[in-house]
């Protein structure tokens, strides 16, 4: 009789987890308040499924699951949601893993970047992967409470160098037994920043825009994607009465100002040359309307391919001389403190543990300081 093998099942943090959805049979869900109190520390936006955050703000997330059963637990895993850094761990920057950061006092896990006040709490560490995660114990639930409430914070930010230096994160929020199994899981994208709502604003008018530039080009985009941004969009032109708002009809694009008046009408036509394309465009402002209410052509309109200012091919080459010309400059100024800059990033490249990386990185920055406080005449 021959033996069946069985594949272990990956762990949750794994070198490569799973970034699907996956309800399972307990239905695993959660949920993010819109916005904080003051609305400009935490804000959620539901047709990007991202949050947008400041550092250090608490963030309540309910959790719901249909059996509330008391042998579970909840782990957040920050992850990276590129390709090319996929695989490495997400850890702190120097500057804020440093032991004399003040939000550090009395805490020994320096380099994760998420946080839970849950009494409970334990911070985990894959041996293999090196990936950090915050593991919350499911206790009882008070009298009349369907959901369990956890409070999360981010302890860095995406634009911090050496840190996720502006790269794409996501949590994956995995409902578990206590031996690891994963019986739900949940993926939030996720942007630690100083301004949310700024950030927030601009992602959905770049969504937007990637959605009209869909409609153009195929006549066709995804629906699910769609209608919350639509209804967004109305939303946000009701409760801002002095913001303009566009407005999708079936064959045009047509832009009101705070009165509910036409400034502009842009048709796309279907044309091959700037010229046509120049024609396409027609304007047709109200008489009632000021000059400064009239609306340019915005590019985002318009497909890729019929966008205005389109370079000669003169102005082409006198754009290739002057980068040639700038590289032939970089390619002069290269002198041994480059070159050997160049050779250190590279050794630094090759060190795969994250944490190794950090305190090299950590005790070359401490050598430069002292080494330009001699010009002060100091000796440390």
């Amino acid at each position: 009789m021959q033996s069946i093998s069985t594949v272990p099942v990956p762990s949750s943090t794994c070198k490569v987890p799973c970034l699907n959805d996956y309800p399972g049979p307990f239905n695993f869900q959660f949920e993010i308040p819109p916005e904080s109190s003051d609305g400009s520390k935490l804000l959620f936006s539901v047709p990007l499924n991202k949050l947008f955050v400041n550092m250090h703000t608490k963030i309540p997330v309910k959790f719901k699951w249909i059996c509330m059963e008391q042998d579970l637990q909840i782990r957040a895993l920050p992850v990276f949601t590129s390709s090319d850094n996929f695989e490495n761990p997400v850890v702190r920057c120097p500057l804020h893993s440093s032991p004399g950061e003040l939000s550090n006092e009395g805490f020994n896990y320096l380099f994760h970047i998420i946080r839970s006040d849950h009494e409970q709490t334990q911070y985990h560490e894959d041996p293999e992967s090196h990936r950090l995660s915050v593991v919350v114990p499911v206790s009882a639930l008070p009298l009349g409470s369907d959901c369990m409430t956890v409070d999360f914070t981010f302890t860095c930010k995406n634009s911090c160098p050496v840190g996720m230096n502006r790269r794409s994160t996501a949590v994956i929020f995995t409902l578990e037994k206590r031996n690891g199994e994963v019986i739900g899981r949940r993926i939030m994208q996720v942007r630690v920043c100083s301004c949310p709502k700024r950030d927030k604003e601009k992602e959905e008018r770049d969504l937007h825009a990637k959605v009209q530039r869909d409609v153009q080009r195929n006549g066709e985009f995804e629906l699910h994607q769609a209608q919350p941004l639509k209804k967004l969009l109305t939303d946000k032109a009701h409760n801002s009465p002095r913001r303009r708002r566009i407005i999708e009809n079936t064959d045009d694009k047509t832009v009101t100002d705070e009165e509910g008046t036409d400034n502009t009408e842009v048709h796309a036509g279907e044309t091959e040359n700037e010229e046509e394309s120049d024609e396409s465009i027609s304007r047709e402002p109200d008489v009632n309307c000021s000059k400064h209410l009239r609306v340019r052509r915005d590019s985002f309109l318009l497909p890729p391919n019929k966008r205005l200012n389109i370079a000669t091919d003169e102005e082409s080459s006198n754009s290739a001389i002057t980068i040639m010309k700038h590289m032939v400059d970089l390619a002069s100024s290269r002198d041994e403190f480059v070159v050997f800059g160049e050779h250190v990033a590279r050794k630094l490249r090759n060190i795969k543990n994250a944490k190794v990386r950090l305190l090299l990185q950590h005790k070359i920055s401490n050598l430069l300081f002292e080494g330009e406080m001699t010009n002060f005449g100091s000796h440390l």
